[in-house]
């Protein structure tokens, strides 16, 4: 899912990084990112509320109506979507 931003933070899209890179900012790659973010998410309690995103429900029920428009697809257990033969 793409990322989701409550509507009271949208003015986070506004704000220039053009200083930030001048002065020296580099950027981590991307894999870097998502592996540390999966790994401090990890550390979290797994019956912890979300305040953001879909609920487990919400995501079962989108992955319901993918499979109906592409039935060659198969998920598993843990939620990956994967095509199928």
């Amino acid at each position: 899912m793409p990322l989701w931003i409550p509507e009271e933070y949208n003015g986070i899209f506004l704000v220039s990084n053009d200083k930030a890179i001048t002065d020296g900012l580099t950027f981590c790659p991307l894999a870097d990112t998502v592996r540390d973010t999966l790994a401090w998410d990890a550390t979290r309690s797994s019956n912890r509320e979300w305040r953001a995103g879909l609920t487990p429900m919400r995501e079962r029920e989108l992955l319901k109506d993918l499979l109906r428009e592409m039935p060659t697809c198969r998920v598993s257990n843990e939620g990956q979507l994967s095509p199928g033969r």
